[in-house]
């Protein structure tokens, strides 16, 4: 199960730190998938209240998370921290 490990407001968004399993990414991964090849985008967007590029956009980087391997002992937190 997700666990919330910290959280913030930035710019009026919410902003969560979690963890999750392996599984549970790939889980959210295939969700999107599936969402997004079984509905139009009027449909997608009730759903998921996003634009279908957002959603795609999302899709991209959970799926980045998933597959990321670590690089010369940088751990995939590190690679995925946003730059300051």
């Amino acid at each position: 199960m997700a666990k919330v490990i910290s959280e913030r407001e930035e710019s009026s968004v919410r902003l969560l730190r979690l963890e999750v399993t392996e599984d549970e990414l790939a889980l959210l991964v295939a969700c999107l998938d599936f969402t997004m090849d079984e509905g139009d985008d009027e449909i997608l967007e009730n759903i998921c209240g996003a634009y279908r590029d957002e959603v795609e956009g999302i899709r991209e980087d959970l799926d980045l998370a998933l597959h990321l391997e670590t690089e010369q002992g940088l751990s995939a937190e590190a690679q995925l921290a946003p730059a300051d």
